[in-house]
């Protein structure tokens, strides 16, 4: 059985998935993102995206108004630092307001300055937490982490927290998730 790839119509993912996206530079970052977004979209589900200003403008150009946009000051940074509490809860609310089958993406370079430091263990503990989430939620969440700006430091610690990954187009179940 071979494993789903990243194609021009569709990132076939599941209800439930907590997906660690690999990529190089903004090119390759925004065809993820647009084609799970727009996948999601078609399907009817509530997509949310939190991400940097151009990203923002270039999502909502690209795949309208449906698409629900949020920034990182408003919800990863909440308050002038990572706020593991309240971006769980975050999620949470987003999850029961828009019901079950939504998908949400997000961009994890904001972080990269804070990822070394001792931020970065709190930040993984919240990625495995955000997997529970997922499958409670019945959601599908995407994190897309860019190899050319953070190093094995943050690759590594983000394989163990992610039970989907995407390399090189090809969407695969992580055997090294140690979140169940």
């Amino acid at each position: 059985m071979s494993a789903p790839t990243l194609s021009a119509e569709r990132l076939t993912t599941a209800p439930g998935d907590h997906v660690c996206a690999f990529y190089r530079g903004e090119a390759e970052r925004r065809e993820i993102l647009r084609e799970f977004l727009a996948a999601g979209l078609a399907a009817g589900a509530p997509c949310l995206c939190i991400a940097g200003d151009a990203d923002r403008e270039w999502l909502a150009q690209t795949l309208g108004p449906d698409l629900a946009l949020d920034s990182y000051p408003a919800t990863y940074t909440h308050g002038g630092a990572f706020d593991r509490e309240h971006l769980l809860s975050y999620w949470q609310a987003w999850g029961e307001a828009h019901g079950r089958g939504t998908r949400t993406a997000s961009d994890m370079s904001w972080a990269e300055a804070a990822f070394g430091t001792p931020v970065l263990e709190e930040f993984m503990a919240y990625e495995a937490e955000t997997t529970a989430l997922a499958r409670q939620l019945d959601a599908t969440a995407l994190c897309l982490y860019d190899l050319e700006r953070l190093g094995r430091h943050v690759i590594i610690p983000a394989l163990r927290a992610h039970p989907v990954v995407l390399v090189s187009g090809v969407l695969v179940r992580n055997p090294y998730c140690e979140a169940r």
